[in-house]
């Protein structure tokens, strides 16, 4: 749980506009320390619970599904930075496609869900906004429906009583349209 907190806190203190700031350079290895923390915990969950065959293994969790995704992505976000630092990527089209790999790091800020999981009035209180989820969508269809027929009606009363030519070029009414 300190682990995650701090990554948080870290993720928060980047600079970025400028990314080759000594900050950053600090921040980045203390990201190689919680990656590799994480990935350690992951790989101890996989042992402890099993992968996938059993019903308590590690990838029938939803949780644990997201927080294998963010490791993931972590780890070939530096497979990427450590060829680029070594002149292992030129100009070529693998370089022009760095920056979209780089923008998997992006997903570093869903670290912070994993406090979700061990926390368990927190995933209590989740499960009930996702839960009540289901019943916003509802009324945000019926809301869609409301809009639409008062669209129509207004549509069909003012028959373009509202109508004004913006086109200066334009010099009569029926030029416009």
């Amino acid at each position: 749980m300190i682990v995650i907190c701090a990554s948080s806190i870290a993720l928060a203190a980047e600079d970025p506009i400028s990314e080759q700031s000594k900050r950053n350079t600090i921040l980045e290895h203390f990201d190689y320390a919680f990656t590799g923390v994480f990935t350690i915990e992951l790989i101890l969950k996989v042992i402890d619970l099993g992968v996938v065959l059993h019903p308590g293994s590690y990838f029938r969790d939803t949780w644990n599904i997201l927080d294998a995704i963010v490791v993931f992505f972590a780890l070939v976000a530096f497979v990427v930075r450590s060829a680029t630092s070594l002149g292992r990527i030129g100009t070529s089209t693998s370089a022009k496609n760095l920056n979209t790999i780089k923008s998997l790091r992006v997903l570093r800020v869903l670290r912070p869900l994993k406090t979700i999981n061990r926390v368990p009035k927190l995933k209590a209180v989740f499960d009930c906004v996702i839960s009540s989820l289901k019943n916003v969508f509802n009324i945000l269809i019926v809301y869609w429906l409301f809009q639409f027929i008062f669209a129509v009606i207004a549509v069909q009363l003012f028959q373009g009583k509202f109508f004004y030519c913006n086109d200066v070029s334009k010099m009569t009414r029926d030029d416009c349209q």
